[in-house]
């Protein structure tokens, strides 16, 4: 056996491993998914910062808020008031949630990993 076969048995697995690591570092993370379209009468909220973009949002009886992550963390969101109880699953980062609110009232959303984050929601 020739040298160079030698230390390409030797050595090959190894330089192939180093390659593919190499390139899947440069490659950076997965970019997340497509922001979905807004709807008619959907208002959008964004988590960022491990915030609410705003303290307030009003919205119509029947109404429909979309929240999305551009965030790096994971968030949460739930409602619990005695005209509406609702609790979301984790909401990875790029991801988007909408939740309705089908009765008129006060609501306070909050976010269960940041308990910090607080919106209210005025549904007239």
């Amino acid at each position: 056996m020739s040298r160079a076969r030698r230390l390409l048995r030797q050595w090959g697995p190894l330089l192939l491993l180093a390659a593919t690591v190499r390139h899947g570092w440069a490659a950076g993370p997965p970019a997340p998914p497509p922001a979905a379209a807004v709807q008619p009468g959907e208002v959008v909220v964004t988590q960022r910062n491990r915030a609410f973009d705003r303290r307030t949002v009003q919205i119509p009886a029947g109404g429909t808020i979309r929240f999305d992550n551009q965030d790096d963390f994971d968030h949460q969101v739930f409602v619990d008031a005695p005209a509406m109880s609702y609790e979301s699953e984790e909401q990875p980062p790029g991801h988007t949630l909408r939740v309705a609110f089908p009765h008129p009232g006060q609501f306070d959303v909050q976010c269960r990993i940041h308990p910090k984050m607080h919106l209210q929601v005025d549904v007239k």
